[in-house]
């Protein structure tokens, strides 16, 4: 399933929102990563929030998406 497009850079989605959208089967980990920045840890299905910040910041550094 694919979302449709919204406001702004994708990586400035509330984290909460995106670990939502996992564990509810809308978005894959790869795609909580590579699109919106979320790193989740999938052993204890919670959001890693230093490597989320470290994608989020690379991809703030890669430009729009």
């Amino acid at each position: 399933m694919m979302g449709g497009s919204g406001w702004g850079p994708s990586y400035k989605r509330e984290l909460k929102a995106v670990l939502r959208d996992f564990l509810d089967g809308y978005v894959s980990l790869e795609t909580a990563a590579n699109e919106y920045g979320v790193v989740v840890n999938p052993e204890i299905f919670e959001i890693d929030r230093h490597k989320t910040q470290l994608k989020r910041g690379a991809l703030r550094e890669s430009g729009p998406r």
